[in-house]
Formats: structure tokens, sequence, C-alpha cells
């Protein structure tokens, strides 16, 4: 067979069913689709996909004839789909959802991001939102199960099938509906009562960002290019009204009020700092007053991704003086640290941390690094942790770690003091 260039859609055209019977052609097709998925070109992709479905409708006995290579396209069109997301029908988009979602989680896309580009080709708020409620609707009939245990709606104590439509259905019943729901929340309600617990750690994930995903939809913070020139009643932030001369300014929050709304976003949310406390007190029992035994479960749980219990071990290390004694005596972990920050702050701040590891600075650094990039956690999220840590330091002395972060009023979030 001559030599093809599988990303290109006029060379995919020129196949014949005959051709998709041969393993290297599959391959081929396999590795463009591969390089689709990963943001190449989307325009390609979509041709690619629909000569490809072309091609399978033009032979009706190619399933007959050969199933194995028939039920290996049927999953190379739906990679290609994912592919393509921003530029598919809505009955498309709605089918992926609908019976296609774990595909997609097991092969690591970023569906919101594939998202995005769908919701920004239809730019209009009706449209907008009427394109959410579809992706919402193929997500709530989805039958895909994942794990294999049932699960009890709600604490029902009946237990249904662990479908994507009951774990959703769990989760709205389990979790308050909340525009603010984030990671920590939904960390929070896969670490409470023993659903989590059945699930294995690929499976927890899947649900994970299954409920990631959910909010996104449900509770969307939208780019402001969309939002603007659509005048969309979702903003793009949580930005509190602004006074004017008139009967607004009358109106505005009092000092009081903004006192505690700083207070209340602090803390979080209950249900969670719940789960942190808890965590924080078996934690204290698990380690005792062994230095070693938490770091032990630091670097664990960090590994593992837990985030209600990293932030609880987080809070113990700054207590005890352990998280400064980590960063100034631990040499496995400064190798480590000077070894990957390069790439992720610049060498200036690896140098920085060299010389210095105790620098307000490098301790600042050293936790967003450990909450946003190894936990995953957004940086409004990390920050109100950063300041909780900050606080725990500042109270044990150390006043040169106070206000690592402070609470901007006007969008609402937690930022990192630079």
């Amino acid at each position: 067979m001559a030599v093809r260039n599988f990303f290109d859609p006029k060379s995919v055209a020129t196949l014949t069913a005959v051709d998709l019977g041969d393993d290297e052609v599959y391959r081929g097709l396999r590795a463009a689709a591969d390089e689709f998925l990963q943001g190449a070109d989307v325009g390609d992709a979509h041709e690619a996909l629909k000569n490809l479905i072309k091609i399978l409708k033009s032979s009706p006995t190619f399933r007959v004839e050969q199933p194995g290579q028939w039920e290996k396209y049927q999953a190379l069109i739906v990679q290609l789909q994912w592919a393509c997301v921003p530029i598919l029908t809505d009955d498309e988009v709605e089918n992926l959802f609908r019976k296609h979602l774990l595909f997609a989680f097991e092969r690591e896309v970023d569906v919101e991001a594939k998202l995005g580009g769908f919701f920004r080709i239809h730019r209009d708020t009706e449209t907008l939102g009427y394109r959410r409620l579809i992706v919402l609707r193929g997500l709530k009939e989805n039958q895909e199960q994942i794990g294999r245990e049932g699960i009890p709606i709600g604490g029902s104590g009946t237990d249904v099938a662990p479908t994507v439509q009951n774990w959703l259905r769990d989760y709205d019943q389990s979790t308050p509906r909340s525009r603010t729901r984030g990671v920590l929340a939904q960390e929070h309600y896969l670490s409470t009562g023993t659903k989590g617990k059945k699930l294995t750690p690929p499976q927890r994930d899947m649900v994970r960002r299954l409920v990631k995903l959910y909010d996104f939809l449900r509770y969307p913070q939208l780019p402001e290019e969309i939002v603007e020139p659509t005048g969309h009643e979702i903003p793009s932030r949580l930005i509190s009204p602004q006074p004017d001369t008139g009967r607004g300014a009358a109106q505005s929050a009092s000092p009081q009020a903004r006192s505690e709304e700083i207070r209340s976003a602090f803390r979080g949310e209950a249900a969670v700092e719940a789960t942190v406390q808890r965590e924080l007190e078996s934690l204290r029992r698990a380690v005792g007053n062994d230095p070693r035994r938490l770091r032990d479960a630091f670097y664990h749980v960090v590994r593992e991704r837990n985030i209600a219990t990293a932030v609880a071990v987080l809070r113990l290390l700054c207590e005890r003086d352990e998280l400064l004694a980590m960063l100034s005596g631990d040499e496995k972990l400064q190798q480590y640290l000077q070894a990957v920050w390069p790439a992720l702050y610049g060498a200036a701040a690896a140098q920085r941390f060299a010389q210095s590891p105790l620098a307000r600075q490098s301790v600042v650094l050293f936790i967003q690094y450990i909450l946003q990039e190894r936990l995953g956690l957004p940086e409004g999220e990390a920050a109100r942790v950063g300041a909780q840590l900050g606080n725990i330091l500042a109270n044990k002395g150390h006043r040169e770690y106070d206000k690592l972060a402070y609470y901007d009023v006007a969008e609402q979030t937690f930022k990192w003091l630079e």
C-alpha cells in the first residue's frame, strides 16, 4: 500500500473499506486521531471524521465480515468526535455526553476546554444557555457505570447502580447547591460516607472529574470575552456592586457586613471545614508527637491528592513548626524543589529558595506549589488555604508569614499577596 498522510483529510477520503481492514491503516488513523485529540486542527479532524463515517457506510457488510476492525473504528469515530466537539451538531454533542463520557475521562481529554470552544462558537445568550442544558441533559441520562458496587442516593439506604446519572443525583442530594461550590466541596463529597471508599483510585478520579464537570456546567465562571458581548446573566467573576452617587451608594454593604463576608470566606464551607477538622483530629492521634510520621503523612497525602487530608496535614505541620523545619532541613525535599521549580517559576525563584528556604517568598511559593501544582486546587481556593496557614504561622510567632494571601472584596476571591 502506498504511504498515506493520515493527517490530510483528502488522503483519508481516498480510503476504501478494503483499506480499513489493513492494521497499518488503522494504526495510521489512530495516530492521527491521537494528535487531533491533543488539539491539532479541529477542521481537519472533522473532515477525517466525516470521511471515515462515509467509508464505513459505503460497505454495509464490513461490520459482519470484520467485526473486530469495525469495533475499533467505532471507537476511533468517538475519539474524533471528542477532538472536534466545538463544531459538532447539538445532537452529536449530547450523544457524546450521554454515551461516551468515560471514553474522554480514560483518555485524559480536557472536557471543559472542549466545551469552552463549543460555547464560544454559539455566542448569543439564549443559544449558550440552551447548549449548556443540552450537555446537562446528556449527562443526566448517561448510564455508563463508575464502580461496581451500588450507591445509596442521598443516604437513602437503598443502593442503585453506580451510573453517571445516579452519581449526579446523589451529588445533588448530598451537597448544597451553590455557585461557590468548589474543589474542596467536591472532595468533601467523595471523602464522606462509604461511597468513595468503594472506588479504586482511577474510579474515584472519574467521579471527581464528573462532579467538577457538572459544577462547571451548572455554575459557570464564563470568560469575560464570552459574557460581556452577550449580556448573559451569569458574570465571569462574582463582583460586588460598585458604589455610585445615587441610591445604590446608600445601599452598599456596611463595614460590619463586609467584615462578616471576609470572615465567612476565610472559613469556607461549613461541611468542608468539618471534614478537615475530623481529618486533623484523626491525624493527631495517628502521628502522635513523632515529626517523622507527620512528614511521612504529608508526602503520602500529596501523592494521593487527598485534598481534605492534605489541608489537615499542612495545618498540623504549621502548628508544630514542622513546615519550616522541613524546608530548612530536608535535603531531599530541597534538591527536588530546586530541580522542578525552574520550569514552573523560573531559575531565580529556585535560586532564591536554595539560598534562603525560609524567606517569605520561598515559603509562599512552596505552599502555592503544593496546593495548586500537586493538589490541583484553583488559585482562589489555594490562596484561601494559604491565608489560613499564614495565620497559623503568625500565631506561632512567625509574623513574617502573616497575610500570605488576602480576600479581594470586589472580586470575591482570595489572592496571593505578592
